[in-house]
């Protein structure tokens, strides 16, 4: 938390990213902590700003997929699921095997 103002919350099953409730909290310094939040704690997500507007890619389908998913912040907020862990990748047993 910065400022008193929440910008990333996340439990067990997903992500929401908080701009704040208007457009003068979305700044590269906003963008540039909620991206220092997704390294600190691993989490699944990248912002950045194209042609004036705020993006999230998110990884999409396992949590070991290369696939992205592009989101658009709707007013200032957007929310997104966890990826799942499929047992047949051998990245995602690893994964599974440091989580025992």
């Amino acid at each position: 938390m910065y400022h008193e103002t929440p910008i990333v919350t996340w439990d067990n099953k997903g992500v929401t990213l908080l701009l704040g409730s208007c457009k003068k909290h979305d700044s590269k310094t906003t963008r540039h902590r909620m991206n220092e939040v997704a390294f600190q704690y691993n989490l699944p997500y990248y912002v950045y700003r194209e042609k004036g507007e705020s993006f999230v890619d998110v990884r999409s389908g396992h949590k070991c997929s290369k696939k992205r998913e592009r989101l658009s912040f709707k007013d200032y907020k957007v929310s997104f699921d966890f990826p799942g862990i499929v047992k047949d990748c051998p990245d995602c047993a690893l994964t599974l095997l440091a989580n025992v």
